[in-house]
């Protein structure tokens, strides 16, 4: 996570007690430059959810088939949807997550945003895949799989997109 995507994130910080969910949970570099989004809700109890092993991962699957056990008052999905071509059923796994009423918390990558790998490094390995967002899209795929109250925000000159949205 790159640090305007965790200081936009740090705008709905809460110390409430929540079940929270991070979708693209894998933590490739976040804790190690002070940017553990995480940390920023020190009263939830996460759960990790990437299609990779590694730490902050507790369920390794893939988010766009993923079949939740449980509903969680809070789902993360920061800086992953670029990183599937599936990222609209992606949003409709975050939806099945969350309790109604839940929040939805994302960052992406947005137009202007140059490729990178979801693997820490610039260039895109081979096969890999990368897209970005744009806002009219994620608006519709969001609406389309039952969030409402959805607040977009596109910053640092299109390079990136947020949203946040409600569980209807």
């Amino acid at each position: 996570m790159h640090a305007s995507a965790y200081d936009w994130v740090r705008q709905h910080a809460s110390a409430e007690p929540l079940v929270a969910l991070d979708i693209g949970g894998r933590d490739i570099n976040s804790t190690k430059l002070g940017l553990d989004p995480r940390a920023l809700f020190p009263g939830a109890v996460w759960t990790g959810l990437d299609i990779h092993s590694g730490p902050g991962v507790d369920v390794v699957a893939d988010a766009a088939t993923w079949a939740p056990d449980r509903v969680y008052d809070l789902v993360l999905c920061t800086e992953m949807l670029e990183h599937t071509p599936a990222w609209r059923d992606v949003l409709g796994t975050c939806r099945r997550a969350l309790r109604e009423g839940g929040l939805l918390l994302l960052t992406t990558a947005g137009r202007m945003r140059l490729p990178h790998s979801a693997w820490g490094g610039r260039r895109l390995q081979p096969g890999e895949h990368y897209a970005n967002l744009d806002p009219d899209s994620l608006y519709n795929a969001l609406c389309g799989n039952g969030f409402t109250r959805i607040v977009l925000d596109e910053a640092r000159r299109g390079k990136d997109l947020r949203a946040s949205a409600v569980a209807a």
